[in-house]
């Protein structure tokens, strides 16, 4: 069985800012921590969800998925990257 390659940092994009801006402090906490979840331990969203927080996973789970197998596989995802302001986001950001 193949092991999974557990991601070091992830490329964070705008659209995920502009997300977490429009939910209240506590469920943007939540989001965030969901994305990061999500990144660096492979967990899907188990939590129950408010319809808002439900609406912005849909719109961004893809994304996210897309985005985390062609970094998995060390591939640039210029797709996304082209079309949006974007950095570098690794636990050290976050203090873990």
């Amino acid at each position: 069985m193949e092991q999974q390659k557990q991601q070091k940092q992830f490329t964070f994009y705008e659209l995920y800012e502009d997300i977490l801006n429009c939910l209240n402090d506590t469920q943007a906490g939540k989001m965030a921590h969901r994305i990061c979840a999500y990144e660096f331990e492979d967990v899907e969203p188990t939590q129950e969800m408010t319809d808002e927080e439900k609406f912005y996973w849909e719109n961004i789970s893809e994304m996210l998925r897309e985005v985390k197998d062609l970094e998995k596989e060390n591939k640039i995802p210029k797709k996304y990257n082209y079309k949006s302001k974007h950095f570098t986001f690794s636990p050290s950001i976050t203090g873990q």
